[in-house]
């Protein structure tokens, strides 16, 4: 009886923004997966996003939002998608997994998923449709390895609550890094 009491133990739990390469690796090992970069072709130019320096937390992702919106929403809305400011719900990847030590927790920025319209808000948790998770930084420059593991725990993460679905991540700075992350059949982590 005192054995099974002490694996109820509550499992320490780490915020994707606070992974450490280690604690990923255990992650990547517990789900058998492997990271392999592919050939990438040259990017078209993309007029780069201007983070206002003096803007609050809210302005600036109305700003990105409005960005966002001006260069995706026509062909989103033509494959029944949606940009949605996953800031909104805390928590949304969050996940429990056997295979590995510790849960994880966390939101993103911005999430690409189907758009169920007025149902949106209360179905946001099951993920319907998600395609793209999108971790938007300022500055990729600083701390890249801390900002890559919180990239690859949030794909680890999309891809265990939507298995049937196969999410991509994409971490950038909305200017000139542009990184997008993907699990592929073969559970490969692969980059480009």
């Amino acid at each position: 009886m005192e054995r099974q009491f002490k694996k109820l133990k509550k499992r320490k739990c780490i915020a994707f923004s606070d992974i450490s390469t280690a604690k990923l690796n255990k992650v990547i090992n517990g789900l058998n997966v492997s990271g392999k970069e592919p050939d990438c072709p040259k990017a078209k130019h993309v007029r780069a996003f201007k983070w206002g320096p003096s803007l609050r937390e809210d302005q600036q992702i109305a700003e990105y939002s409005q960005y966002l919106r001006g260069h995706l929403n026509a062909t989103l809305q033509q494959t029944g998608l949606c940009l949605l400011d996953a800031t909104q719900y805390p928590g949304v990847l969050a996940i429990e997994d056997v295979r590995f030590e510790f849960d994880l927790n966390g939101t993103t920025d911005v999430l690409v998923l189907h758009d169920l319209g007025d149902y949106m808000a209360e179905n946001v948790r099951y993920l319907n449709g998600l395609r793209l998770v999108m971790e938007l930084m300022k500055d990729l420059t600083a701390e890249y390895s801390k900002k890559e593991n919180q990239a690859l725990a949030e794909l680890i993460a999309a891809n265990v609550k939507t298995p049937d679905q196969s999410p991509v991540v994409l971490l950038t700075d909305l200017r000139q890094k542009w990184v997008f992350l993907w699990l592929s059949s073969d559970s490969t982590i692969r980059a480009c």
